[in-house]
């Protein structure tokens, strides 16, 4: 059990001895609320000590800079994305330049907060102005959720969110930052992460925003790259770089072709075999199984491939496996091996709405499936499997809403039972 004691002595403030008014909440910390935009899309983030931005993982990938605004009309531009926590959602902005005036927040542990206590949401939600100012929301505590996924705390909270508040700030009415907000759940109430939880990750957070820092080889850019597939691999992705206004030409003969732009949005067709892209940054092709076995992607931009070091891995009854989602559409594929009448139960956690299924050796014919949304929440995909013969067989990992990074652990123990799960079910 965390020690939130611990946690309290870590933030450095001490709460409020009465309650605010939502006025004073907003006046309070609204200056230390940050708008973070990379083009088209966009989120919410506070600021922390040492000039540092923090918001949600899946606002700034795979970007490596945004923009920074804090109203009513303070602005930084090309602001690197330092860290990544993908299981945790969270990612760190920074550092701003010493020339900033803004107080930094403290972030404290919700530990004691009783249910149906006064919160309140502060971000951006749905902005397109150059310079927006933050919105205020108010709501209930409604109730806790344990995940199983790493251990996560999540807060409930009937205030309203919507895009772009992802990253903001929940407030308790003593006006203690207690969470960062960042999940929409069943009939949009909102899920925020746990302050207690965000004390713990911040000082293991990994220094690789890059989408391509978790590539087993270092991608060599050129303007042709091969592709093969197989059991364990029926996709390839390649990152290439374009400019707003950009038209760049993509062609992988024999294979299916989707393109997405640094937003995670399908691409803009321009024509055959072009897309048009409307914001400057890392775009991503990507290309699955459909006539070949094997062919080239032709750009007249230099693509990096992305070596997915999750696809092939061999599982190990009774032992925990950490994947990773890194982009829209993505499929991992894993290697079991079983005996004729072996029984085994497959389970997937993590925040996401998790797609699970047992493959036959060829990783074409589906034998078994599970899926279930908001895993990470005290649900999961799971399935149990009776093998039909001895052999090697595939296990494979999505996420029937791709939006972005997402982590995971698969586990894979001996079932009793007769098996369930069907294909499509």
């Amino acid at each position: 059990m965390r020690s939130f004691v611990l946690l309290l002595l870590l933030a450095g403030c001490r709460p409020a001895a009465t309650a605010l008014s939502a006025t004073d909440v907003y006046a309070r910390l609204s200056p230390s609320i940050a708008h973070l935009s990379m083009g088209l899309s966009g989120g919410s983030g506070v600021l922390l000590d040492g000039r540092m931005v923090l918001t949600n993982a899946h606002v700034v990938w795979p970007h490596e800079t945004t923009r920074v605004t804090f109203a009513p009309d303070l602005e930084f531009l090309d602001v690197p994305v330092k860290a990544i926590d993908i299981d945790a959602d969270l990612a760190l902005v920074g550092p701003l330049p010493a020339s900033l005036d803004r107080k930094p927040l403290s972030i404290v542990s919700p530990e004691g907060l009783p249910i149906g206590s006064e919160v309140f949401l502060i971000g951006y939600p749905g902005e397109i102005e150059k310079f927006p100012q933050p919105a205020i929301t108010r709501g209930v505590l409604s109730r806790v959720r344990e995940a199983r996924f790493e251990n996560l705390t999540f807060l409930q909270s009937d205030a309203t969110i919507v895009g772009g508040q992802s990253g903001g700030a929940l407030v308790s009415s003593k006006g203690d930052l207690i969470g960062i907000s960042g999940l929409i759940g069943i009939e949009q109430f909102a899920l925020v992460l746990s302050g207690a939880d965000v004390l713990a990750r911040l000082p293991r957070i990994a220094e690789s925003p890059s989408p391509l820092a978790r590539s087993v080889v270092a991608p060599k850019p050129s303007l042709r790259q091969p592709f093969s597939f197989d059991a364990l691999h029926q996709q390839a992705a390649f990152f290439f770089h374009a400019e707003d206004g950009d038209h760049v030409r993509l062609e992988a003969m024999g294979a299916n072709l989707s393109v997405f732009d640094s937003d995670l949005a399908p691409g803009e067709a321009a024509g055959p075999g072009a897309w048009r892209f409307d914001v400057t940054g890392p775009q991503m092709a990507v290309v699955k199984q459909d006539d070949a076995m094997k062919g080239t992607l032709v750009s007249d931009r230099e693509l990096s491939a992305f070596v997915d070091p999750d696809d092939g891995r061999d599982i190990t009854l009774g032992t925990d496996l950490h994947g990773v989602i890194d982009f829209p559409t993505d499929e991992d594929r894993y290697l079991l091996q079983l005996d004729e009448g072996q029984r085994v139960f497959v389970r997937v956690d993590g925040v996401l709405d998790a797609l699970c299924s047992v493959f036959d050796e060829s990783g074409d014919e589906e034998l078994a499936a599970a899926r279930v949304g908001e895993g990470g929440l005290g649900m999961a995909a799971e399935l149990r499997f009776e093998a039909p013969r001895t052999g090697r067989f595939v296990v494979s990992v999505a996420e029937s809403s791709p939006e972005g990074p997402a982590g995971y652990h698969l586990r894979v123990t001996k079932a009793e039972g007769k098996p369930r799960g069907r294909p499509g079910h």
